[in-house]
């Protein structure tokens, strides 16, 4: 499109998840997470500001899913297979981000 107020327009036209796509937790240092639901397929995408992090993504028992980290600054991310109830156990020392992206927001770009 040639004109900037159109080209603008067909962006804002663009479907955005609704609030149910998307759960963001952050944070820094150790902290609980309350529990949260994820549908099969959803990614757990995980950032740290700082040079450790460790996550446990628990199921609804408290057992562990499975044990993310990072060592240093970056990102990572772990594909939730199972629809279900879990919590996140995060141990850093520095700032964090943690966001749950179900399968229909996946390819939405924000």
């Amino acid at each position: 499109m040639a004109s900037d107020p159109a080209r603008l327009a067909c962006y804002d036209a663009l479907p955005l998840p609704d609030d149910h796509d998307r759960i963001v937790f952050s944070g820094s240092g150790s902290k609980s997470l309350p529990a949260f639901h994820a549908e099969a397929q959803s990614v757990l995408r995980f950032h740290s500001d700082d040079a450790v992090f460790v996550a446990y993504l628990l199921d609804r028992h408290g057992a562990v899913v499975q044990n993310l980290h990072h060592g240093g600054r970056g990102a990572g991310q772990h594909l939730v297979e199972a629809a279900g109830s879990y919590r996140l156990q995060i141990n850093a020392i520095g700032g964090w981000r943690v966001e749950v992206v179900s399968p229909s927001a996946r390819n939405i770009v924000k």
